[in-house]
């Protein structure tokens, strides 16, 4: 400690202690300060605080009781006698009633320095709302009282209200600094704190570097620029801080606590975590013994962002138990004990602690979220629903009513086969949103972690994407939209999950959530990149990567690269046979190999594994999140696929079961949304029949409001053009489908099929609506493009070409453009506008722009052809041919793209060059 330090100094640094939790350092230095200056009797204060918050009761009370009589510390003194003795093993009522009617009698003549000092107390304990009826109370007596605002500031900024990103704040911290000749350590870092949550990190970077030059002996300057780093996302820099720290104090508790964090949360290296959060253990009984609040905030933070991972959990596990074993009967610590267990899967232990934790304290509400959320998970029968609901609406109760996450995710969970399942997904919806407003308002950090709880929010966004349509390929697959035609229950995954994978890049949940949403939205190719990624990072015995792979590939038709997969995980994962996933997917691909007895064997096989036909499990599947279920649309798959194979085997009783199978899922699954897609493979069977008018009544029967509603008007259409050669009904089916849903995707379907039957006019005025609603989408501007091309408008089509080109972002269209004037045999202007802008420095482009140019060569070398020019037209596909190799080279390093995509695109460039050749 620095020889120059005056009261207020240790003041500061006793109630920056205070904040971060780290109670015996804050005791350290109010007693340093008490032997600096013994007749300052508020550094007794704060070492009574010091002792009742690190859970040192008696000694507290030992300390405090002299103080309770005096003028200016009394009541504060007296309200952390009454905090003690209400936390002490055997409660001394009589004292107790003592302490609480000297509070009352007190409160009627109160000075500014005794409101100031309960405030503190207060606002230590997290009662922030009466920290700031205390504040109020010492302003109103003394407006100048530099110690109370800097309180009322660091209340401000440490609650979730947004009156600390106001002006007002900074205006007035900058007060109290100036009035202290820039001395006033509490409201510097109070002012550090103002400029983190308001994203102005340079500004805390100077504030900090001048605190810095004043206390050069202290490793508080450091730390908060370490904090600061981290908050602006300089994730190097902040890791190079810690590791400076650390070096000057080798058990310093918040470098190691950073050094960890980042360890697993920049690049996922949980060994690395694993190790430095052993150190940080090992330091924390050091520097910090008995402190369990710490602890246990330091196991919730790592065992919440490491992915599930089994040796830094057992870690965590490790040191709740000891600290329980420490203090017995503890609510909160018997509550973070079953949540550890959880998070190792160990339901019916985290029951026990649960009950426990609820047998000591019956209305807690986090040790009852916990207890409801094993019996949920433990959900056998119908029978236990309404004691769950019960339950429930009994946690709503205790929060006044007012919503909370977990009790919304708990009822999403809830949910009934036969209930709306819109209802679910608004309250995952609604559970997410709640969610992120409690931690958006903390700079990046360890409190932003912590409040994020990214486990939790995996959890939403199982959920939500459980509730996903499945995804059926399609005539229209190619019409994707992006993000603006994604299901709602899509969309929030993405925004959850973007949201993790921006400070946690490497967790390997997320990551492959995110690959399983890529999948359910038709990007096949990113989701193959991101598991084979998952696989890099994590090896090979992640057999739920291997599965999905598995899956992916099926839905692309890759069936012999699918089994290479299957077969892959059974290599690493024998217990993969226990997989109703597993025997689907191989029964699959046997179908398609014309394996039929085979596929039969497999299907039955993974409904065996599900537990029959039993309607039970439709509910119970993820809420258990076991190994052996399916996912409702998964096991709609399996009836499907097994309905198909007995048709496909065709004798007679294949074709009896199959139709017992039929009518069986769809009792299972009657006012479900997968209802739809049984009723369009019903309709497919009776075409197969040549039931075409059966085909058709079935199809009309899917409403507006259920999810496969658009794949279903699809099908209708087709069966009213193919079979009935009635274009009339099948645009009809198109102008109901956009009646229904007015979306820029239906009129762009619309659009799709008015061109398919020749109606190049309507197709046009259905693409600009579609354009109107979606102006910047560059699918529906190259559609509306093209139709004008198809319809011979083509002084239109160049006019907007021209127009359109203008955008940046809509660039790529030059091709189309270049391509009309190849059509018009306008040569020289193809070509100027395939070379327009070139730059031929090409180590700056994108890789995007790599691919878009390659295209360009193309097209520029047939356009060269067509106007007699060979040689040029070779020279131009040697350039097309490097610039395809660069394109593979990045890709192989980026991973952004299929390989198989770009290497045939170099094989369609070689091919062109040798057919060139030949003329």
């Amino acid at each position: 400690m620095t020889i120059n330090m005056d009261s207020n100094d240790y003041k500061s640094l006793v109630l920056y202690y205070g904040r971060l939790r780290f109670y015996n350092s804050m005791q350290k230095i109010a007693l340093d300060g008490l032997a600096k200056f013994p007749i300052q009797s508020e550094f007794r204060l704060f070492n009574g605080i010091a002792l009742a918050l690190g859970n040192r009761m008696q000694e507290c009370i030992r300390e405090l009781n002299p103080l309770k009589n005096e003028s200016e510390l009394g009541l504060a003194a007296t309200m952390t006698l009454i905090y003690a003795h209400k936390h002490c093993r055997l409660k001394d009522l009589e004292a107790l009633q003592a302490l609480e009617h000297r509070i009352e009698d007190g409160n009627n003549t109160i000075s500014a320095s005794s409101c100031y000092y309960i405030a503190v107390f207060l606002f230590l304990i997290g009662d922030f709302d009466s920290t700031f009826d205390y504040i109020g109370r010492a302003m109103r007596i003394d407006a100048n009282f530099d110690a109370a605002l800097v309180l009322k500031a660091w209340t401000e900024l440490s609650s979730s209200s947004d009156r600390s990103a106001n002006g007002k704040l900074q205006n007035m911290l900058e007060g109290c600094i100036s009035r202290s000749n820039g001395k006033n350590i509490d409201a510097t870092l109070a002012l550090v704190r103002f400029f983190q949550k308001r994203r102005q990190f340079e500004a805390s970077l100077l504030l900090i570097n001048k605190l810095s030059i004043r206390f050069p002996d202290i490793s508080i300057p450091l730390i908060e620029k370490m904090e600061t780093q981290m908050a602006a996302l300089d994730w190097d820099y902040s890791l190079d801080t810690a590791i400076r720290v650390i070096n000057m104090e080798p058990f310093n508790v918040a470098a190691l606590r950073t050094k960890g964090l980042l360890h697993i949360v920049r690049e996922s290296n949980l060994k690395a975590g694993t190790s430095t959060l052993q150190q940080l253990l090992i330091s924390i009984e050091r520097i910090e013994p008995g402190n369990h609040t710490l602890l246990i905030e330091i196991c919730q933070l790592f065992s919440r962002i490491c992915s599930r991972n089994l040796e830094l959990l057992q870690l965590t596990l490790r040191c709740v138990e000891k600290v329980i074993d420490q203090n017995p009967g503890n609510v909160s610590l018997l509550t973070e004990l079953g949540h550890q267990k959880l998070l190792l899967n160990n339901v019916a232990d985290a029951e026990v602690a649960f009950r426990a934790a609820c047998n000591i304290d019956s209305s807690n509400f986090d040790a009852l979220c916990g207890l409801t959320l094993c019996k949920l998970k433990t959900l056998g029968d119908v029978e236990s629903m309404p004691q769950i609901r019960q339950q429930l609406a009994y946690l709503t109760q205790l929060t006044d009513n007012k919503p909370e996450p977990m009790v919304m995710y708990m009822s999403a969970l809830l949910n009934e086969p036969k209930e709306p399942q819109s209802s679910s997904v608004q309250l995952l919806v609604k559970a997410a949103d709640l969610h992120l407003k409690k931690f958006s308002v903390f700079p990046f950090g360890v409190e932003y972690v912590c409040a994020m709880n990214p486990d939790f929010m995996l959890l939403l966004c199982g959920e939500l994407i459980r509730y996903t349509p499945a995804p059926i390929r399609e005539a229209h697959q190619e019409l994707d939209l992006g993000h603006e035609s994604l299901h709602i229950t899509l969309k929030h995954s993405l925004n959850i999950l973007e949201i993790i994978l921006n400070i946690c890049p490497g967790h390997q949940g997320a990551l492959f959530l995110r690959a399983k949403v890529d999948f359910l939205c038709g990007e096949y190719s990113k989701a193959i990149s991101r598991l084979q990624q998952i696989l890099k990072l994590f090896g090979d015995t992640f057999t739920e990567a291997h599965l999905l792979l598995a899956q992916i590939l099926v839905e692309t038709k890759q069936y012999p690269k699918a089994l290479e997969y299957l077969e892959l995980s059974l290599a690493q994962t024998f217990t993969v046979r226990e997989r109703p996933m597993y025997h689907l997917l191989k029964g699959i691909i046997l179908k398609h190999q014309n394996k039929l007895s085979e596929a039969h064997q497999c299907f039955l096989y993974a409904l065996q594994l599900l537990g029959g036909m039993s309607t039970s499990l439709q509910f119970h599947d993820f809420v258990s999140q076991t190994d052996n279920t399916l996912s409702s649309s998964d096991k709609m798959t399996l009836y499907i696929e097994l309905i198909y194979v007995l048709r496909d085997i065709g004798d007679t009783q294949g074709i009896f079961e199959s139709e017992r199978i039929l009518q069986y899922a769809a009792e299972e699954f009657s006012d479900t949304p997968e209802i739809g897609r049984l009723v369009i493979a019903h309709s497919q069977l009776m075409l197969e029949k040549c039931n075409v008018s059966e085909a058709i009544s079935l199809l009309s029967t899917i409403k507006p409001d259920q999810p496969y509603f658009i794949q279903a008007r699809t099908h209708l259409a087709n069966i009213y053009l193919r079979h009935q050669k009635d274009r009339s009904a099948f645009s009809k089916c198109f102008k109901e489908l956009v009646e229904a849903r007015p979306e820029s995707k239906s009129f762009l379907m619309l659009g799709e099929a008015y061109l398919s039957i020749q109606e190049t006019d309507l197709a046009i005025d259905a693409y600009k609506k579609a354009c109107n609603i979606c102006p910047s989408n560059t699918l529906l501007i190259r559609k509306l493009g093209r139709a004008y091309v198809k319809s011979h408008h083509y002084a239109k089509a160049l006019k907007y070409y021209h127009e359109v080109i203008q955008n940046p972002e809509c660039s790529a269209l030059k091709l189309d453009l270049a391509e009309l004037f190849l059509q018009l045999k306008q040569f020289q202007n193809a070509v100027k506008i395939l070379t327009d802008g070139h730059n031929d420095k090409t180590n700056d482009i994108s890789f995007t722009d790599l691919q878009l140019r390659t295209k360009q060569l193309l097209l520029l070398a047939r356009v060269h052809e067509k106007s007699g020019n060979i040689l040029e037209s070779l020279t131009t596909l040697q350039d097309a041919r490097d610039n395809q190799y660069r394109v593979q080279k990045l890709c192989t390093v980026e991973q952004s793209e299929s390989p198989y995509e770009q290497s045939k695109m170099l094989s369609n460039v070689i091919a062109n060059f040798l057919r060139t050749l030949s003329f």
